[in-house]
């Protein structure tokens, strides 16, 4: 049953959601700091399709 919700891309819609909010609430936003889990592989793969990546 914990599985149930995998597949749907949930993490990805919600990442897209509040990507939006920011646009339009602080469109003069320029960097966005994001922190993921280092076991949260799904989250990571995720935020490199958008474009963030670690700090170094």
């Amino acid at each position: 049953m914990l599985g149930a919700h995998r597949g749907h891309r949930l993490s990805t819609l919600a990442k897209v959601a509040n990507l939006r909010h920011l646009a339009e609430n602080s469109p003069q936003t320029r960097r966005l700091h994001t922190s993921v889990g280092v076991d949260d592989e799904v989250m990571w793969a995720v935020n490199q399709r958008f474009g963030f990546r670690p700090e170094t």
